[in-house]
């Protein structure tokens, strides 16, 4: 195992199975909370929590010591990655936010300097989102923000989101940009397997988010603004990004926010510190993405205890993989997630 501390920056809980909704959501949400909990693991558990330390934070610790993760940043499952299922009733969202956060606080502090929250917010309502932010990171400890690729017909680059991003500066903690999106409905709409759905939903959506952070000029006007890009594997980054500065070279007045190349522009945001993806510990291309984008744009995920994690080597894949020089695998598995996180982990 490496000599430095491994970092995961993207690891699963779920409180679907085990969460007293009614304690942890203020009323009258409660019941509602703890129905659509059910109904979600009922769909989803078996590939979002293939192990008891999906909910358990002392088997999650055993697991982790036998992985070789010293620092796990923790994001939701079949509930805690989105507030989508509230509908339209933006109090219900907000109360469901508040809730998970809690309980992802109660699990975290278990041991607090190795498990570490990425907080939910309720996208609907972006004051409130704002607030909730900051009492999640102020108050509860959380590492950073979750955001989906898109939320509903917006897309991550439309003003209406500025003021979270803002916040995000003003708090120093990282925007983290999770798959999937609505891209989902669009697909469970076509495809009657997950394998179908899901080998394009969380690339797909990722690629999406990417382009909308770049062409929109997100990171122009939000100078301090850290962005991980999770759960989308990162093999098509550089075709991509090519791709974009072929349109760029084409239509430039399609992206008037932007003034320079799109692989430029990602460029210097991962030299700033600023943009990363994740990548899978086992993915073929990784030398070819370390060569094309640098040995600072990918952290480490290991996506426990979903069904396509590969506990309990994930650590392994990377630092035992040969043809990444140590340097490589040491920002990887540590000091990228460093400079994501900051202060936070």
């Amino acid at each position: 195992m490496p000599a430095y501390k491994v970092i995961d920056a993207d690891g699963h809980i779920d409180p679907a199975p085990v969460c007293d909704w009614n304690r942890y959501v203020r009323a009258p949400y409660g019941a509602a909370a703890d129905k659509l909990a059910k109904a979600a693991y009922d769909r989803s558990g078996d590939l979002t929590t293939t192990r008891r330390g999906g909910f358990d934070a002392k088997a999650r610790l055993a697991d982790m010591d036998t992985e070789g993760i010293d620092v796990s940043v923790l994001f939701g499952g079949s509930m805690g990655l989105s507030t989508g299922m509230a509908g339209d009733d933006k109090t219900f969202g907000q109360a469901l936010a508040e809730g998970y956060n809690n309980w992802l606080h109660d699990f975290c502090s278990v041991s607090p300097n190795r498990l570490k929250g990425a907080a939910l917010i309720d996208l609907d309502d972006i004051d409130a989102a704002c607030r909730e932010a900051r009492r999640a990171v102020s108050e509860l400890g959380a590492a950073g923000i979750v955001m989906r690729p898109f939320h509903k017909t917006l897309t991550v680059d439309d003003p209406y989101f500025f003021p979270l991003y803002e916040e995000c500066e003003k708090l120093d903690v990282p925007l983290l940009v999770h798959g999937p999106g609505e891209f989902r409905k669009y697909l469970q709409e076509r495809y009657h397997t997950h394998f179908r759905r899901h080998s394009l939903d969380f690339p797909v959506s990722i690629m999406m988010a990417t382009q909308d952070m770049i062409c929109g000029g997100v990171f122009e006007k939000f100078k301090k603004l850290r962005v991980a890009m999770l759960e989308g594997s990162a093999g098509w980054v550089p075709w991509f990004l090519d791709r974009l500065d072929e349109h760029f070279e084409k239509l430039p007045h399609h992206v008037p926010h932007i003034s320079e190349e799109p692989t430029e522009l990602a460029h210097r945001y991962i030299k700033e510190g600023r943009l990363f993806w994740s990548c899978e510990p086992d993915e073929k291309y990784l030398p070819f993405i370390l060569e094309e984008m640098g040995d600072s744009s990918i952290i480490y995920a290991s996506d426990y205890p979903h069904w396509d994690a590969i506990y309990p080597n994930s650590v392994r894949a990377i630092s035992e993989r040969t043809e990444l020089s140590p340097k490589a695998r040491k920002k990887i598995l540590n000091e990228n997630a460093v400079k994501l996180f900051g202060g936070h982990i």
